[in-house]
Parts: structure tokens; C-alpha cells; sequence
């Protein structure tokens, strides 16, 4: 077992949101008098069941009142345009870089002890983030809804 690191130099999206209590879409038995009812989830896997194992219902998409802070999967759907590093609801920022090859900003990918030299003394950073919002509007829109979100321009590292 290896450390792979990813790097991200460029335009990305700081999103940060209080713990709340709303509604979310949730999947799962729409029995509200069986027990699976209240176990219902916020991703597809409950819904590939047609029918609750339980009671025989039929399954489907109901919304349910949570606590806490918005997950990326809550704003994005099943949007893997953006991509989002710290997601963890118990953190305060959730980071989103692009997820597209031609978009804006520069990866660079190795492993443990390889090395990258990039000159960034042209970039022009307000041109980038200007490029960003405008190559992921209907992302940003999304995460608008549930978080604060502020344009910035940095450097990303995720260890693996």
C-alpha cells in the first residue's frame, strides 16, 4: 500500500453552511407505520428494491427532517462535474475543483516522492475564477441552495 497525492492549482469553489435542520429526499419504505420507515436513506441503494422486505409496500422517494450540515451529494445530485474535497459533514468547508478534463486550473498527480515545478508567475487568477463560474453555472446554482459559496483561487492537495 503506496500514498498517491493529487494536486490542484486553479479557480475552486469554498463552500461552508451552519447545521440546520431541513427536509431532504430520502428513498425506502413509504410506510410511515413500519419499521423500515424510519431508516429510510438518502441515496439510491434503499430504492432498488421495489418493495419493502418488512411489509410489503411499495418503496419510493418521501423527505425526512435532518440535522446537520449539507452533504455535497444533497447540492450536486449525481453531478460529478465538480468534485469535492473535505466533504465530511462534521467539517466547516467543503472544498469543489473541477472534475472535467479542459476546464480551468492545473492537476498534477504522483506518488509518494514525485515532484512537479510550475511556474505560476502569469496566471492571471481573476481571469481563472471568472472562467470557472462560468464554466459550471448550473453547479454553483446548486450549491448556492444549501451553502455559502465564494469563488477562490489556490492550491487543493488530497493524500490517498
Amino acid at each position: 500500500m503506496g500514498l498517491y497525492m493529487s494536486m490542484y492549482v486553479g479557480p475552486y469553489a469554498e463552500a461552508t453552511a451552519e447545521p440546520s435542520e431541513r427536509e431532504v429526499d430520502v428513498y425506502g419504505c413509504t410506510n410511515s407505520k413500519c419499521a423500515q420507515w424510519k431508516k429510510r436513506e438518502t441515496w439510491m441503494q434503499a430504492a432498488l428494491s421495489s418493495f419493502c422486505a418488512t411489509c410489503g409496500t411499495a418503496t419510493g422517494k418521501t423527505t425526512k427532517l435532518v440535522k446537520g450540515r449539507p452533504s455535497p451529494h444533497e447540492a450536486l445530485g449525481e453531478s460529478e462535474r465538480l468534485s469535492s474535497i473535505r466533504d465530511d459533514e462534521d467539517e466547516d468547508v467543503v472544498y469543489f475543483v473541477p472534475n472535467i478534463r479542459g476546464s480551468v486550473g492545473l492537476r498534477l498527480n504522483g506518488d509518494r516522492g514525485a515532484s512537479h515545478h510550475v511556474d505560476l508567475a502569469g496566471v492571471d487568477r481573476e481571469a481563472e475564477m471568472a472562467l470557472f463560474e462560468g464554466q459550471f453555472p448550473e453547479e454553483l446554482s446548486a450549491l448556492r441552495k444549501v451553502y455559502d459559496v465564494k469563488t477562490c483561487w489556490g492550491l487543493q492537495v488530497d493524500w490517498s
